[in-house]
């Protein structure tokens, strides 16, 4: 009687198998597993027992077949506790936990899918009423042996790029598989169907063959991440802080040396590689650039050449850290060259003591070569009886004689007109030029017997434009003496004149005295301490001060010296000009001296009019202007854009002042 029932029971699985419907499987992973054999629960009715506690902590992770881990052992673990897995806790999950969940689910009422997802662990771990599993009856495996087929499971982007493959074993029968979107990387989206169904009929053939998933990549902004890089000196305090936005990934990030003051040289390292994530974080979230206090200088060569390359000048400076105006110094090139190009060139020094650019050149044209040929006027017995000299240009020039040059009754004798050739050294050929005059001749007194002799009237010389008298030429060798420079003489005839008495020439008019003040001292370029300094005329308050005139602290001046507590300077003005003047010595830096000024204090008058200018070198826009017959003192000279005479004036507008006079306006 027990073999009938029993015969019944099993008659009713094998009913029961036939007509339910296989389980949905989620897709395998990429390792080999043995399928999953789906059988129908026997018929018994399900006992709601007493809840036994779970013998470890689970985590509520959904699990699927081909997962591993721990979560799949605790889960392993509970199964067995309940009578549903009669096989190995070994923490994977296979072919007999999936069996062990699916009999789970059905005797617990679950939706039978054999993945454990919420309801099934919590069903599983904390219901009171969960169901103990019953006797699992299992069909004698001598009935036909399993049936399986390796189906491959392709995750493709939708531009064919393969994402992931995957091979899941699957039992003769139908299987739904399903997508796992963990297998593609997470800025991918489903773009076809995330499930398909797979039948494996008796003789192991699937249909489909492969299944495939498609997906999309999404056209997402990558993440940023907003960077602070703080710049301190080495005492940590802050010099300076700028934001950086940074792109997802990794970025360097390099010092900005323009971000701290100029006299601050890097200490440390100068990049930094930045990352970040997709999450938008940066590691690390903030940068610090330490930078050391250091007096940067640079030496730029100043060159002064001519046209065609040659050296005139050479010149250096030394410049600190910063932007620096060059200014031509005209006073470096001989008298007569002209600048061609611009004559003040930026020149900027980096905290690296690197100068931009690393030289200065000034081109200057060379004037037109002249030489000075002397010119002669001799008696036939080789005196001296007028000497010139004249300027002749590169080419042929004709020196003509100029008889007025020669005391009235001499005559010309032998050639009256001289070819020089200077070349383009400035060299004259013959370097000097020689005209001979005969000497009135003598009258002769009349016999005392005879009637008294009336002496000659005296003969006034006729005008030099009349027609030259014809001689006969005698023509000695020109005397040659060596000298050079250029100009054309015009050529000049005389006329016949009765000899009349030896009139001895005047004097040639004496050249002026030479200038007896020293130049203007040469200068160092500086920057004053940071403030606003007003600018006087002379070193004083008392002196007179230029409407609107002062500097600031930290812009590049000249310094010449010092006197009276107050300094010397030379700056550059907003609309371009440059102005000399006198600031409190205050303004000097520690650690920088200043020479005292040696001047000289020469007293001059006026000859004319004269405008006093602090501008000598630019704009020469004028202060006021100086009368004719004023007495001034002369302190030193400046030669720049013409001969400048650095003059103090005792009332100038009711206060006493300095500045540059032209040279040529003194007496």
């Amino acid at each position: 009687m027990d073999l009938v029932k029993t015969l019944l029971v099993y008659m009713t699985v094998l009913l029961t198998s036939s007509t339910a419907l296989s389980p949905a499987l989620t897709p395998m992973p990429a390792l080999t597993a043995t399928p999953a054999v789906v059988t129908a629960a026997p018929v018994v009715t399900p006992v709601p027992a007493t809840l036994a506690p779970p013998s470890a902590t689970p985590r509520p992770t959904t699990l699927y077949v081909g997962d591993r881990g721990e979560n799949v052992r605790v889960m392993q673990t509970r199964l067995k506790e309940l009578g549903y897995l009669t096989g190995t806790v070994d923490g994977i999950f296979g072919r007999e936990t999936l069996r062990a969940v699916e009999r789970f689910q059905s005797y617990n009422n679950l939706s039978v899918d054999g993945i454990a997802g919420a309801k099934t662990l919590n069903k599983l771990y904390y219901d009171p009423n969960v169901v103990y599993g019953p006797v699992d009856v299992t069909p004698p495996p001598t009935i036909r042996p399993s049936v399986t087929a390796n189906i491959p499971v392709y995750y493709l982007s939708t531009d064919g790029v393969r994402l992931y493959t995957d091979v899941v074993l699957l039992s003769e029968g139908r299987t739904t598989l399903r997508a796992n979107n963990d297998r593609v990387p997470r800025d991918y989206a489903p773009a076809s169907t995330s499930q398909v169904t797979v039948t494996v009929n008796a003789q192991g053939e699937a249909t489909p063959a492969s299944v495939t998933f498609t997906y999309q990549r999404q056209q997402t902004p990558p993440a940023t991440a907003q960077v602070t890089v703080s710049y301190v000196d080495q005492g940590n305090t802050l010099l300076n802080r700028e934001t950086l936005t940074l792109p997802q990934g990794t970025t360097p990030v390099y010092a900005n040396d323009r971000m701290v003051p100029p006299g601050y040289a890097l200490a440390g390292s100068r990049i930094v590689n930045v990352t970040v994530s997709a999450g938008g974080t940066a590691n690390p979230s903030g940068i610090s650039f330490v930078y050391a206090e250091v007096n940067v200088t640079a030496a730029v060569p100043v060159n002064y050449l001519d046209a065609q390359g040659g050296t005139l000048y050479q010149d250096q400076l030394v410049l600190p850290a910063g932007s620096h105006t060059v200014i031509a110094n005209m006073g470096y090139v001989p008298e007569g060259y002209t600048l061609q190009g611009t004559g003040r060139v930026s020149v900027t020094v980096s905290q690296n003591g690197a100068a931009t650019p690393a030289s200065v050149t000034f081109v200057f044209q060379a004037p037109p070569v002249q030489a000075y040929v002397p010119v002669y006027y001799q008696d036939t017995d080789g005196r001296t009886l007028f000497e010139e000299t004249v300027p002749l240009s590169q080419g042929v020039n004709i020196v003509t004689a100029n008889t007025s040059l020669a005391p009235a009754g001499y005559v010309l004798e032998g050639e009256a007109s001289v070819s020089v050739m200077v070349d383009a050294a400035g060299t004259a050929r013959p370097s000097s030029v020689t005209f001979f005059f005969q000497a009135p001749a003598v009258p002769t007194k009349a016999p005392v017997t005879l009637a008294p002799v009336t002496p000659p009237p005296k003969v006034t010389p006729e005008p030099v434009t009349e027609a030259p008298v014809t001689q006969t030429p005698i023509t000695p060798p020109p005397k040659v003496t060596p000298e050079p420079a250029p100009v054309t003489q015009a050529p000049v005839t005389g006329a016949p004149v009765t000899p009349p008495p030896k009139v001895t020439p005047e004097p040639a008019p004496e050249t002026p005295p030479a200038q007896d003040a020293p130049a203007l001292p040469e200068y160092q370029i500086i920057r004053f301490t940071d403030g606003t300094y007003p600018v006087y005329t002379g070193p004083g308050e008392q002196y007179h001060m230029a409407e609107g005139a002062q500097v600031a602290g930290g812009t590049d001046c000249r310094l010449y010296g010092s006197q009276s507590g107050f300094l010397l300077i030379g700056y550059g003005t907003a609309d371009g000009g440059y102005r000399i003047g006198y600031i409190t010595a205050k303004a000097l830096p520690a650690g920088v001296s200043a020479p005292a000024l040696a001047f000289a204090a020469v007293p001059r008058t006026l000859a004319a009019a004269a405008p006093l200018t602090d501008d000598p070198i630019i704009n020469a826009l004028p202060l006021g202007e100086l009368p004719a017959g004023a007495t001034v003192t002369v302190l030193a000279t400046l030669n720049e854009n013409g001969q400048w005479a650095y003059v103090e004036a005792a009332d100038f507008t009711g206060k006493p002042a300095r500045g540059f006079v032209p040279l040529g306006s003194l007496q």
